[in-house]
């Protein structure tokens, strides 16, 4: 009987063993099937400054790769985030990039109204007018005077006067006698950009 009860205590000690090594090697395959399927939420970044942004998105265990209309990558302190892609509440991977389009006060003010009328303003004082901070949008032609128009006058723009503008999109101008063509106009495939809640979240416009 002593022996008997002795195999039997060997046995049982033996599948205790195989029994828990197996459930150890499939606990730590469970973990690491549930760390390749964890997943993050994309902030809510948009109207945040981009110190901010930076923060958020560190904190959130994503990177960044910030980019302006015309296509410059920047880090601007005067610039908030307008849009991200992907959207905020996107379930995506931690360490996932995530691309902030960026504008500074000027811009966003700009293309948050319509389009100013611009026929018969010298072209050369741009800069400090109602263009002063979105000149890199337009695209400038020239073309001869016609009557009595004077050289650097803008004669023809598009969009018209008083159209809803589409932020960061391409704007034209044809100035008499103007020396050169000027301005890319917006170089980089420009994502829908929900300007009133930008507005909102700034109190910018």
């Amino acid at each position: 009987m002593t022996r008997s009860w002795t195999s039997l205590a060997l046995v049982a000690a033996v599948t205790l063993m195989i029994t828990g090594c197996g459930s150890g090697a499939a606990d730590a395959d469970d973990a690491t099937k549930a760390s390749a399927n964890e997943t993050v939420a994309v902030p809510d970044l948009v109207g945040d400054t981009m110190d901010t942004v930076l923060g958020q998105l560190d904190k959130a265990g994503l990177a960044a790769e910030a980019t302006t209309p015309i296509g410059d990558s920047d880090w601007s302190a005067e610039a908030v985030a307008v849009s991200t892609t992907p959207a905020a509440g996107t379930q995506v991977k931690p360490g996932t990039t995530v691309k902030i389009l960026e504008a500074r006060k000027g811009e966003i003010v700009f293309f948050a109204k319509a389009m100013p009328n611009l026929i018969g303003t010298q072209w050369d004082g741009a800069p400090s007018g109602a263009t002063e901070d979105v000149n890199l949008y337009f695209e400038v032609t020239s073309r001869k005077p016609k009557g009595n128009e004077k050289a650097g006058t803008v004669v023809a723009q598009d969009p018209k006067v008083g159209a809803k503008l589409k932020f960061g999109q391409t704007m034209r101008v044809t100035v008499v006698d103007w020396p050169e063509d000027g301005g890319p106009g917006a170089s980089i495939d420009m994502p829908n950009v929900d300007l009133p809640n930008v507005c909102r979240h700034t109190k910018w416009c």
